[in-house]
């Protein structure tokens, strides 16, 4: 179902409305994703659903952003993970950390990856948090990353492929997952658990992420209805 409309045209509402009449309906939230754009956002989803319940206040929403989404996927299927990582010691959780993690391991790499004739080191770090950003946002295959590099003509095209293989190793070994490898990491799980959810909602679709499209497109088998919203 789609909701199109400009900013004051209620969209937001209409989801609440259909996603309370759900939950009213005995519909469990566990089987109810909704999508918004930022933590404020999803604090107003929750709040506005909350006084349209005829049911007992429930303990757990699934309202998240994109980047919340991916946390808890990661949190929730750790296991998984795990028995993925061949080196290290092994923990409970991981470290679900901020950009500074990636700046970090990185700067660490490019010690371990020599880039030829390349001087500037801080510029370097920039370009490679960059690159690392656009993959995963855009959720770009190898076979588009090597098409790209090809018509821009990149001169370093293997370092950096080196120097990102080793810093994703190095983020699993230390469990230092910064929001971009936990959407790697969301990517990958997803394609290989059982979608929990029966109802999908998201709000300003118009301003997804290629990365979170691609995970919408996956599941939309498995979905009985999707609810809409975008401008």
């Amino acid at each position: 179902m789609l909701y199109y409309g400009n900013l004051s045209s209620n969209k937001t509402e209409i989801l609440i409305k259909n996603y309370a009449r759900l939950l009213n309906s005995g519909v469990s939230a566990d089987e109810i994703l909704v999508i918004v754009q930022n933590s404020k956002m999803k604090e107003e989803f929750i709040n506005e659903t909350k006084k349209l319940l005829t049911i007992d206040a429930l303990s757990k929403f699934n309202v998240y952003s994109f980047f919340g989404l991916c946390h808890n996927f990661v949190l929730e299927y750790y296991p998984i993970l795990e028995n993925k990582i061949n080196k290290g010691k092994n923990r409970v959780l991981p470290n679900l950390c901020g950009l500074e993690a990636s700046r970090y391991i990185f700067k660490k790499t490019i010690d371990k990856q020599i880039f030829k004739g390349y001087n500037s080191k801080t510029n370097l770090l920039h370009q490679l948090l960059r690159r690392q950003s656009l993959i995963t946002l855009n959720a770009l295959t190898d076979e588009e990353i090597d098409k790209r590099a090809k018509i821009l003509y990149e001169s370093f095209t293997g370092e950096v492929k080196n120097a990102i293989n080793l810093y994703k190793q190095k983020t699993l070994e230390f469990r230092a997952f910064d929001y971009l490898r936990q959407v790697q990491l969301f990517s990958f799980l997803y394609k290989n658990v059982k979608n929990p959810y029966k109802y999908v909602f998201v709000d300003d679709a118009d301003e997804i992420v290629p990365a979170l499209f691609e995970y919408l497109k996956f599941i939309k088998n498995y979905v009985k209805e999707f609810f809409i919203a975008y401008d």
